[in-house]
């Protein structure tokens, strides 16, 4: 049976057909009968010629029915499965598409030391060297996901041959659904039709890309949803590309498990370890690595099957700077080398500005930010590169300062800001920043109130005091006991924070998506937090000072300070720490935006990054994707200018090392569709049950064109004998 590529326009030429037929019909006149003596022997004369009449009538409308219906179905254009008659009267050929996956599970290795993104493209070339020399070819990758590199197949061949050469493998993620997805439109954007469409993914058929747990929206994996939506127009290869032996032992995450890094202190570090084999992995060690200087090599014991261990260790750093950890499995000898090794960016003893405005700014005790400045910077630790660098200045003083360099403002009993401080404030938060509240008997009700909750965790209602009741103080409480300003802090007896006595606080009612973390014995919230935009908000709802309450005289006051501000604090770790193909934003300092920073890659090789304007702010970018991807692979970068000094640890995405494979089965089954699966082995048996088409819009022209010749001469011939 013939296929159209414009079936519309095929139904439409079945509908003119009928034009010549309805014509004929109309124009048959109707006679009245009247006798006429003269007229018997024309009469006598038409008998004998009626049949010969007739026959060439019918001839004639015929010709001309079928010759309007092969224009119609000409300007369809349609087209035969390839055969022998096929091949005679018409050009076969048909739209492919090659869909290349590139993402860094391909980097695994084979027996013969080749990687599975090797196979692939050796297939890819198979397949090009197998088609027709007539099909229109468009070559996707899997990292393009939706945003297709071609508009459509094109009959340049040697276009997708040097796509092809030019592709590399990546150290992202890949996509699968969303490449399956634009290779359904771009072939749909062919002109062929849809027997004569056909995609081919050549991939690792990792388990984890087609049977991954699903959106939300639907119960079906977006990969086999996208599989679906292409056998619905197209026939569907899939070709596996990956190792026989899957057998994969990775390094997946490093966590500072400190929120505060300091120096000569020893800061806690965990590394997980998965083995994504089949069998127990053998011992193994573990090498860990502070500015590339190797600083200890740990025991790494056997781990089960689908297992994952997790391996303690801890660094003591020597100095503020932005160091490098990275840890890497030695002798692992799996299949994919590039995830055996992690890295993470920690800022070392590098203080962070915390504005404390104060209502009663005034040297000693008496001050309402006395012992919180000396809490978030103890003496002690000044020396050794103190965790936050306080400022104190008077509530009056808060609209000229400048907050670009603050990551923390503190309002200890502040009275009444102005509108402009409110907008600053607001935006200041929204931007990143943390704002922390203690309110006292100088907080502006009124003022908080019509801010909550835009900006604040909690309404403010009024002062009570519980100093009458000294037999019975009001005592905090553990409202949130996961909450990690708690982790750190001691017990009732050893800390002392739930013995401490409230001798004043503010009554409050939380925003419902406000963090209790702390309550009162009597049932009110008495530490809160909750998210605005990219920031954070506190709210200890007493003044730190001994006339509301003797926290600053507990064990747990210093460590609840510091746990909160690192909470509040915008954390670099998001900036110092991104996944392979992620940008990267470094900020520039103020007085610095023309100053021209030089990264030096993993790989030793150096180049000059140029500030720029980002997000309304001048910054150093750099990209993890696209054509001036800098970050697109794993190690420790490194910003250098005049101003900073700043390393960037880009690790791989941990999913990707999950090689256990599909089954093909499965995946058969749940594609429920026209879909072949293969390994690249077999690639060239494709082209056994993978015929093209043939189009003979060509040949049916010229067979209408032909009609109408013959209708002509016909009708002239008639004529002439009667």
């Amino acid at each position: 049976m013939p296929s159209f590529i414009h079936p519309g326009l095929a139904a439409a030429a079945l509908a003119t057909a009928v034009v010549p037929i309805l014509i004929h019909i109309l124009s048959r006149r109707r006679f009245r009968r009247q006798p006429w003596a003269a007229m018997r022997f024309l009469k006598r004369a038409q008998r004998k010629s009626r049949r010969r009449f007739r026959i060439e009538q019918w001839l004639l409308l015929s010709l001309r029915t079928a010759a309007v219906l092969l224009f119609g179905l000409a300007v369809a254009r349609p087209s035969l499965s390839a055969g022998r008659v096929s091949r005679a009267i018409g050009e076969p050929r048909a739209d492919r598409v090659i869909v290349l996956d590139d993402s860094l599970s391909m980097h695994a290795r084979r027996p013969d030391g080749r990687s599975s993104f090797d196979r692939a493209k050796d297939a890819a070339r198979t397949l090009l060297a197998q088609f027709n020399p007539a099909d229109a070819v468009a070559v996707h990758l899997v990292s393009a996901g939706d945003a297709a590199a071609v508009s459509r197949p094109s009959a340049d061949q040697a276009l997708a041959a040097r796509a092809l050469d030019a592709a590399m493998p990546r150290h992202d993620r890949g996509d699968s659904a969303a490449a399956l997805r634009a290779a359904a439109r771009i072939v749909m954007a062919g002109d062929a039709p849809p027997s004569a469409r056909a995609v081919y993914l050549l991939t690792d058929l990792n388990h984890r890309d087609w049977f991954n747990a699903p959106a939300a929206s639907t119960d079906v994996p977006p990969a086999i949803a996208a599989a679906r939506e292409v056998a619905r127009v197209a026939r569907l290869a899939l070709i596996d590309c990956g190792p026989p032996a899957r057998y994969n032992l990775a390094l997946t995450d490093l966590t500072c498990e400190d929120a505060l890094v300091g120096c000569d202190f020893p800061v806690r570090f965990t590394a997980s370890i998965d083995n994504f084999g089949a069998s127990t992995s053998s011992p193994t060690r573990l090498e860990v690595q502070v500015n590339q200087t190797i600083v200890q090599t740990l025991d790494v014991p056997a781990i089960p099957a689908a297992g994952r261990r997790a391996i303690p260790f801890s660094i003591r750093f020597e100095r503020p700077e932005v160091a490098a950890v990275s840890a890497h499995l030695l002798q692992t000898r799996d299949a994919l080398a590039a995830d055996d090794t992690r890295a993470r960016a920690v800022e070392v003893g590098v203080p962070r500005r915390v504005l404390i405005v104060d209502g009663h700014a005034t040297a000693g005790p008496a001050s309402d930010s006395f012992y919180l400045r000396h809490a978030l910077a103890p003496r002690a630790r000044r020396e050794g590169g103190a965790y936050f660098a306080p400022t104190v200045i008077a509530d009056v003083e808060f609209d000229g300062t400048p907050l670009h360099d603050v990551a923390i403002v503190a309002l200890t009993n502040a009275g009444p800001l102005s509108d402009r401080s409110l907008r600053r404030l607001m935006q200041f938060v929204d931007a990143g920043g943390g704002l922390w509240l203690l309110p006292g008997n100088r907080t502006p009700v009124e003022q908080w109130q019509a801010l909550a909750p835009r900006l604040l965790p909690v309404r403010l209602d009024s002062i009570r005091s519980s100093e009458s009741d000294a037999a019975h103080p009001t005592r905090p409480a553990v409202a949130d006991p996961t909450h990690p300003i708690l982790r750190d802090l001691g017990g009732p007896r050893s800390g002392g924070l739930l013995s401490a006595e409230i001798r004043r606080f503010w009554r409050a009612e939380p925003a419902p998506s406000a963090r209790v973390i702390l309550r009162l014995d009597t049932g009110d919230p008495f530490l809160i937090e909750h998210d605005v935009g990219r920031g954070r908000v506190a709210c200890l709802l007493s003044a730190p000072t001994m006339e509301w309450n003797n926290l600053a005289a507990k064990p747990d006051f210093v460590p609840l300070v510091l746990a909160t501000a690192s909470r509040l604090a915008p954390s670099s770790d998001s900036t110092l720490n991104r996944t392979a193909g992620q940008p990267c934003v470094i900020p520039v300092r103020e007085g610095a935006a023309d100053r021209i920073a030089r990264l030096t890659r993993p790989d030793g090789s150096v180049s000059d990054v140029p500030p720029m304007q980002h997000d309304g702010r001048v910054a150093y970018v750099l990209d993890g994707d696209g054509p001036r991807a800098v970050t697109s692979v794993p190690g420790v970068y490194e910003l250098a200018s005049t101003q900073c000094r700043r390393r960037i640890a880009v690790t791989a995405p941990p999913e990707e090392s999950d090689l256990r494979p599909a089954e093909p089965r499965a995946i058969r089954e749940a594609i429920d569709g026209q879909v072949t699966i293969i390994d690249a082995v077999g690639v060239t048996a494709l082209f056994g049950r993978d015929a093209p088409t043939s189009e003979i819009g060509g040949a049916v022209f010229g067979a209408a064109f032909l009609l109408v010749l013959a209708e002509t001469l016909l009708a002239a011939w008639f004529g002439h004998r009667t």
